[in-house]
């Protein structure tokens, strides 16, 4: 529901995002391994040689690598699978992206669930936590690593999320349109998703009468996502936002309320 406010200077982040998996020389070796897998695998020869192309890409562009992908045949990509998830391994470098994502310097705010934008997520300090500190939240992809795990670790391709919109109701399902695409307008890491201009949340009176304290007849409202026949609907459906917001409506009650009486 609200898209990921990146700096302005994008490529200084993208320079810094390469320069946290270069440290180490996490990198070269990622590197070693991409270029020997693309000597023996001539498909992938239409990916970029260089993999921090790959780590900054758009998300347009991540589009294109995933679709790209699922053109290669179905026995030519099993093969090659084992040896993708080593080079592209979330699991291992979840700490590194986490860490990143919240880091001061970069300038990426993160408070709310970008799908829903109703549940807090951020990162706290735990003394008695082996890192000493603690996240808050879910980082899901919104090209799924499963089918393309060339874009597991891709900057743009991250969502910080809620456990509910995440793990509960997006779960194995894919941020598409009706038509099954993945499109850039749907998801919050891009420059198109304008979600907050294109959908209306308006209250809707069930009742005859238009109270001066709706907050004390709350049966007698509902909320409504508008969506203009968009394709954000399939968003709204998808983390069920019409329902949880229509169950919070007291919060839009109270600032009606307050309206009327001021």
């Amino acid at each position: 529901m609200i898209r990921i406010e990146y700096p302005k200077n994008r490529q200084r982040l993208k320079d810094r995002y390469v320069a946290a998996f270069a440290s180490y020389k996490k990198l070269e070796k990622m590197q070693e391994k991409w270029d020997e897998l693309r000597d023996i695998n001539k498909c992938l020869i239409l990916f970029p040689p260089r993999l921090e192309t790959i780590l900054v890409a758009e998300y347009a562009e991540l589009i294109r690598y995933y679709n790209l992908y699922l053109t290669i045949p179905q026995r030519a990509r099993e093969m090659m699978d084992s040896s993708l998830k080593d080079i592209f391994d979330y699991e291992k470098r979840h700490d590194l992206i986490v860490r990143f994502l919240v880091d001061p310097k970069n300038n990426i705010p993160i408070h709310t669930c970008h799908y829903c934008n109703m549940s807090y997520i951020n990162m706290y300090e735990d003394v008695d936590a082996d890192k000493g500190w603690r996240i808050q939240f879910d980082l899901d992809h919104a090209l799924d690593k499963a089918s393309c795990p060339i874009v597991a670790l891709s900057l743009f391709n991250f969502v910080p999320s809620c456990s509910v919109c995440n793990s509960r109701l997006k779960g194995f399902l894919k941020l598409v349109d009706s038509k099954g695409r993945f499109v850039e307008e749907l998801s919050p890491t891009s420059k198109k998703y304008d979600f907050a201009d294109k959908v209306d949340i308006v209250m809707v009176l069930n009742g005859k009468n238009d109270w001066l304290c709706p907050t004390e007849h709350r049966e007698d409202y509902r909320v409504e996502f508008d969506c203009h026949g968009t394709e954000y609907q399939h968003v709204v459906d998808l983390f069920r936002l019409q329902e949880r917001y229509d169950y919070h409506r007291i919060e839009g009650l109270r600032v009606m309320e307050l309206k009327r009486k001021y």
